[in-house]
C-alpha cells in the first residue's frame, strides 16, 4: 500500500516537472538604452550605455553576453564582445551598463571628414545573448546619436600694438577673437595665454576675456605684458611686419564632463 502512494506521488510530481518545462519562455524585452558621457580628453571620449532589460520570466537570467558595434558616419568603426556580470532579477527590470571608448586618432585615420568636425554622428547596434534552457536566445538593440570631438579654443584677427613706453620697459598690447568650437561651453578662466611673434614668445601676460565661452561662441580676448624698450618685439612692433602672430593657450579648460588640460 505504501509503495502505491510512492508511486502515486512521484507520478504527481513527475507531470508537474513535465508541464513546467513545457511552459513557453517569456522573451526579454529591451525598454530604454541611456548614453552617457564618463569623461573626455584631447585623445578621445569615453561613453557609457545603461540599458534597461524586462524580464518576464520566473526566475532570474544569469549573466547574459553582450555583442555589440559601433558604426560612426554609417559606418563601421568598432564592434566587441563581452559578459554582463549583473543578473536579469525575475519578473523586473535589470540594468546593463558596459564602456565604450572613441579614440580620436583612430577616428580621423579612418574618417578623414571629421578632421575639424565637433561632433559625430554614431548608431549603436548590439544584442544580449541568453543561455535558455540549452539554447542561445538573442535580444537585439539599437541607439543612434552624436558624441562630441573635444577642440581646443581658436584665435583670429590678431592685432599686436605697443602700448605706454618708458626708458626702461614697453607695454604690449594685443586684442583677438577666440572662438569656443565645441558643441558645449568651456570655462576659460583657468587659461593662461603666450604670443608668438615669428621666432619670438612672449609670456607672463595678463588677460582680459569672459570666463565662460557657450557653444560656438565667439568672444573678445584682451592681452597686455611687457618687454625692454629696446628690444627687437618692440621694433618688430613697430616696423609693421608681425605676420605669423599667434596666440598660444595653456593651463586647463572646464568642460560639463570635467576640467581638461591643454596639450603643450
Amino acid at each position: 500500500m505504501r509503495s502505491r502512494w510512492i508511486l502515486a506521488i512521484l507520478s504527481v510530481v513527475i507531470a508537474a516537472v513535465g508541464a513546467c518545462a513545457t511552459l513557453p519562455f517569456g522573451q526579454p524585452e529591451v525598454r530604454s538604452v541611456r548614453p552617457r558621457i564618463m569623461g573626455i580628453d584631447f585623445s578621445g571620449v569615453s561613453m557609457a550605455f545603461d540599458v534597461d532589460v524586462y524580464n518576464p520570466n520566473p526566475l532570474p537570467i544569469m549573466s547574459p553576453r553582450l555583442k555589440y558595434a559601433l558604426n560612426v558616419e554609417g559606418s563601421r568603426f568598432f564592434d566587441a564582445e563581452t559578459t554582463s556580470s549583473i543578473n536579469l532579477p525575475a519578473g523586473k527590470a535589470g540594468m546593463v551598463t558596459f564602456p565604450v571608448r572613441v579614440s580620436y586618432s583612430d577616428l580621423w585615420r579612418t574618417y578623414q571628414k571629421l578632421a575639424n568636425a565637433p561632433e559625430a554622428n554614431y548608431t549603436l547596434d548590439g544584442a544580449f545573448v541568453f543561455p535558455i534552457r540549452g539554447r542561445s536566445l538573442q535580444l537585439p538593440f539599437s541607439h543612434g546619436g552624436t558624441f562630441p570631438i573635444l577642440r581646443p579654443p581658436t584665435f583670429s584677427d590678431i592685432k599686436v600694438r605697443v602700448g605706454e613706453m618708458s626708458l626702461a620697459d614697453a607695454r604690449i598690447d594685443v586684442d583677438a577673437a577666440m572662438k569656443n568650437p565645441n558643441v558645449f561651453p568651456l570655462g576659460i578662466k583657468d587659461l593662461g595665454y603666450a604670443l608668438k611673434l615669428g621666432n619670438v614668445q612672449l609670456g607672463d601676460l595678463t588677460a582680459r576675456t569672459d570666463e565662460i565661452l557657450n557653444a560656438g561662441e565667439k568672444g573678445q580676448l584682451s592681452l597686455s605684458g611687457k618687454v625692454s624698450a629696446f628690444s627687437a618685439v618692440v621694433n618688430l612692433i613697430r616696423g609693421g611686419a608681425i605676420g605669423g602672430a599667434a596666440i598660444l593657450p595653456e593651463g586647463s579648460i572646464e568642460t560639463p564632463y570635467g576640467a581638461v588640460r591643454l596639450p603643450k
